[in-house]
């Protein structure tokens, strides 16, 4: 599940990083390392395993929604449920290309992430599907979800 790959990737950074919040740190030290930790880890899942995933194995997309998720295409609203299967339907050969993503920190976070926090990721950019024009997109992440679907 995507929550097991949100995991892996936190263990992964604490590993290249061991002292990564210092004990002698004081909060606001702490509160801005943690941040900066969240998201090096919110991008590395949307550059990483998201887009990797939707440009080179689309089948794999299913992991990252659940019931609760809200795909918008054009302005109309993909169920959670349907939104593996949207993906499918659009021609399989696509190429995104990430030109902007911005990380934000949200509270309350999810416990067992880092700390009291949880980070937003928004990805924006270009998207060419076969041989079509590129189009611009702009998604939201939030890669910490525990109401992730098993998948």
């Amino acid at each position: 599940s995507s929550r097991v790959l949100w995991t892996l990737a936190v263990t992964q950074l604490k590993r290249e990083n061991p002292h990564h919040i210092h004990v002698t740190m004081d909060a606001a030290q702490r509160e801005r390392e943690k941040v900066k930790i969240l998201a090096a880890l919110g991008q590395k899942f949307v550059q990483e395993r998201y887009f990797a995933d939707y440009d080179r194995n689309r089948e794999n997309l299913r992991k990252f929604y659940n019931g609760q998720s809200v795909l918008i295409w054009n302005g109309q609203p993909v169920p959670g449920d349907k939104i593996a299967d949207f993906h499918l339907s659009l021609p399989r050969s696509s190429l995104h290309r990430i030109h902007t993503l911005d990380s934000q920190p949200v509270r309350p976070g999810q416990p067992g992430t880092v700390g009291d926090m949880t980070v937003m990721v928004t990805a924006s950019g270009s998207v060419e599907y076969g041989s079509e024009e590129p189009r611009d997109f702009s998604s939201p992440f939030d890669p910490s979800s525990k109401t992730r679907r098993n998948g």
